[in-house]
C-alpha cells in the first residue's frame, strides 16, 4: 500500500512539472510573436479641384465698437472729401486716390483724415470712422495672411441662448491707440483683428457671447489634397523550440 502511495505521488508531481512546463513555452511564444511584430505604414494622397471658401470662426464677447481704418487701395495722390467732425452715411465716399473712391461701410462720424493733394502707398490710412454701436472683435492673424488684399469680407453671428444667426452689418479694420510721439491723430489698423459691426436694428448688449463666422470669396477651381493614411501589424509566427530529449 505504501509502495502505491509513493507512486501516485511521484505520478502527480510529474505531471504537475510537465504542465507548468508547457504554460511557460506558450507565454515565451507569445512574447517572441510580439516582439517580433512589425508595423507598416502607406499613405494614399487623392487630388482634386473644387471650389475653397476662406473662413474663421471664433467666440468672442459683444463690445462697443472702436474707431476703425479707413486705408488706399492703390499708390497715388488722395484727394479728401471730408473733414474731422463730418457725419456720413453707409456708402458715403471719404476720398479718392487716382480717381478710385473709398467709401465708408457704415453711417459714422470721421475722426480723422489725410490731407489732400498727399502722394500715399497702397494700403496707408486715409481716415479713421467712428461707429457708435455694438461690435464683435475676432483674432484673425492666420486667416488674413491667407487673403489677397483688398478682399471683401461677410460675417454672420449667433448670441449663444440669444438671437441670430444674424448677418454683420460690416467687417473692418478697428485703430489702435495713437502712435506714441505722433504729431497727427491718425489711428493705425490692427493687423491681426477684424471688427465685425452689428447693425443698430439688432437687440443685442455689451457682454454677450456670441459666435461668429467669417467669410471670404469663394475661389474657384483651387486643389484639394486629401491624405489618408493606413497601418498594418505583421506578425511573424514562430514555432515554440523543444529540447532534444536524450
Amino acid at each position: 500500500m505504501k509502495r502505491y502511495r509513493k507512486r501516485f505521488a511521484f505520478l502527480f508531481v510529474l505531471g504537475m512539472i510537465v504542465i507548468l512546463s508547457a504554460c511557460s513555452v506558450e507565454k515565451q511564444s507569445g512574447e517572441n510573436n510580439e516582439a517580433n511584430s512589425t508595423i507598416q505604414t502607406s499613405e494614399t494622397v487623392t487630388v482634386t479641384r473644387g471650389t475653397l471658401t476662406p473662413t474663421v470662426s471664433a467666440q468672442t464677447t459683444i463690445i462697443q465698437a472702436s474707431d476703425f481704418v479707413l486705408s488706399s487701395t492703390e499708390k497715388g495722390v488722395f484727394e479728401t472729401c471730408v473733414t474731422s467732425g463730418d457725419k456720413i452715411t453707409a456708402g458715403g465716399v471719404i476720398g479718392k486716390v487716382s480717381e478710385n473712391e473709398i467709401k465708408s461701410p457704415v453711417d459714422g462720424t470721421v475722426i480723422s483724415a489725410t490731407n489732400s493733394s498727399e502722394i500715399i502707398p497702397n494700403n496707408y490710412p486715409v481716415a479713421t470712422v467712428r461707429y457708435t454701436g455694438f461690435a464683435l472683435n475676432v483674432e484673425a492673424e492666420n486667416f488674413l495672411k491667407t487673403l489677397p488684399e483688398n478682399t471683401t469680407l461677410k460675417a454672420k453671428f449667433q448670441v449663444i441662448n440669444g438671437v441670430g444667426p444674424t448677418d454683420i452689418l460690416a467687417v473692418v479694420t478697428p485703430a489702435t491707440e495713437y502712435a506714441e510721439g505722433s504729431s497727427t491723430n491718425t489711428l493705425f489698423p490692427q493687423s491681426n483683428v477684424l471688427q465685425c459691426l452689428i447693425d443698430k436694428d439688432t437687440d443685442v448688449k455689451i457682454g454677450q457671447n456670441a459666435t461668429v463666422v467669417i467669410t471670404a470669396g469663394t475661389k474657384e477651381n483651387m486643389i484639394d489634397c486629401q491624405v489618408k493614411c493606413n497601418t498594418i501589424r505583421e506578425k511573424n509566427f514562430e514555432a515554440p523550440r523543444r529540447e532534444s530529449e536524450n
